[in-house]
């Protein structure tokens, strides 16, 4: 059982999410609204803060979750997805820079590991990590963790 304080609520992905601080360890969260499976109102009263700010809260997320520490992330994608990938913008950090052989080169600056690390998954095998190095070795462990679930290894 959590007991939040609310802040800001949005709608991604076809999804609701309440963004809300968590009184128990005093961090910010985001909360799937579809996984609530009760809600009791306290009679305790609060006030957001003034200074908060959803859209910069956001502002180094990937997608609606972000973390502790930001990642400087460069991906080079294959040419062909290179095109889809131009087509919008995945990150308000995003650079890109063609190659000449039609590769795309994407640097971006986010905290959200998790949703980026599914994010990259979903472009193999026509997306390769160049950094961070821990980033890079995620990967890796998440792709042979695939492969040996696929194989029944696991």
């Amino acid at each position: 059982m959590y007991c939040l304080e609310p802040y800001h609520l949005l709608a991604y992905h076809g999804n609701w999410y309440l963004l809300a601080r968590n009184i128990r360890n005093d961090r910010v969260v985001t909360f799937a609204l579809s996984r609530v499976k009760g809600i009791h109102a306290s009679q305790q009263v609060f006030e957001r803060p003034a200074r908060f700010d959803a859209r910069a809260w956001f502002q180094d997320a990937f997608g609606i979750t972000r973390g502790d520490k930001v990642l400087k992330v460069r991906l080079r994608f294959s040419r062909h997805v290179a095109t889809y990938i131009k087509e919008r913008e995945w990150h308000p950090s995003q650079q890109l820079r063609e190659e000449d052989d039609g590769r795309l080169e994407m640097r971006i600056e986010t905290s959200g590991r998790k949703e980026l690390i599914r994010w990259i998954l979903s472009w193999t095998p026509d997306v390769e990590v160049l950094a961070p190095e821990e980033l890079k070795t995620r990967i890796a462990e998440k792709l042979r963790q695939g492969l040996e679930t696929a194989m029944g290894e696991v």
